[in-house]
């Protein structure tokens, strides 16, 4: 399949897609609806990665392969050959759709691919991640594995392919835990208390700790918090959580960890 060359751009409507992952969430609801085992283990795989990441974006590309089955399932970004943007699908489908019917994808954001380390490329590849962090760089290797045979993919097939995906991360993902908040104002003690229960409740290896560390950092500097993969320090960022600080601000940008 094409991996560059000359462009092609192609665009995954909206609607279309919602309507695409309308259909696919039935049928991975669908008691004794059989879905395709490759897809599932797949899914599952994936979904064991270290870096989160990971799953969102395999997600992404099923769903925009189940709604335009002429996109290139490694692209991000509209630079590469049969190029999309991924970022939108994601962002604009993807999430919210999985928000609203509790579907966990394994990040938090938004905007899952604005992560390390397909922030701002225009397609997967291997080089992405050194060769030196092996175990990164292998489920990286198996995540294009999976985008590949996922570009073959087209109508009912794709369709099926994202059911599988939808079905794992409703038996796989972690259920929402919701904070019951009561009066206008939270005092420090309450809160303490419930950030204990929300991080204590499932640790899920210290992302949640990491999440709140990040999400508090935001409410202070907007936009300009780094999370990395967990418990995956770099000398460049020997935290997961860094304040990237804009040149504009303070001479060429900076990093500020937080261990």
């Amino acid at each position: 399949m094409p991996q560059g060359g000359g462009k092609k751009v192609l665009i995954v409507h909206k609607g279309q897609a919602q309507a695409k992952f309308l259909e696919a969430l039935a049928l991975a609801q669908a008691e004794g609806e059989e879905l395709p085992s490759e897809w599932i283990s797949r899914a599952r795989q994936v979904g064991h990665a270290s870096n989160s990441t990971n799953t969102p974006l395999l997600g992404t590309a099923l769903l925009a392969k189940a709604t335009n089955k002429d996109i290139n399932a490694l692209a991000l970004q509209t630079k590469v050959h049969r190029g999309y943007s991924a970022r939108g699908v994601a962002k604009g489908v993807l999430v919210p759709m999985c928000v609203e019917h509790q579907i966990d994808l394994r990040t938090t954001g938004a905007e899952p691919l604005n992560n390390q380390p397909f922030f701002a490329k225009p397609q997967v590849v291997k080089d992405l991640i050194p060769e030196s962090k092996t175990t990164a760089r292998s489920e990286l290797e198996y995540l294009i594995q999976c985008l590949e045979a996922a570009d073959y993919l087209e109508g009912e097939s794709a369709l099926y392919a994202l059911a599988a995906f939808l079905r794992v991360r409703i038996e796989d993902g972690n259920k929402a835990t919701v904070l019951a908040l009561t009066g206008s104002v939270l005092t420090l003690p309450v809160l303490s208390r419930l950030v204990r229960e929300f991080i204590n409740v499932n640790r899920e290896g210290g992302r949640r700790g990491q999440a709140l560390v990040a999400a508090c950092l935001d409410l202070v500097h907007p936009g300009m918090v780094h999370a990395d993969a967990i418990n995956d320090p770099s000398r460049k960022i020997p935290g997961d959580v860094a304040i990237e600080i804009p040149e504009e601000l303070h001479g060429p940008a900076q990093l500020k960890v937080v261990p």
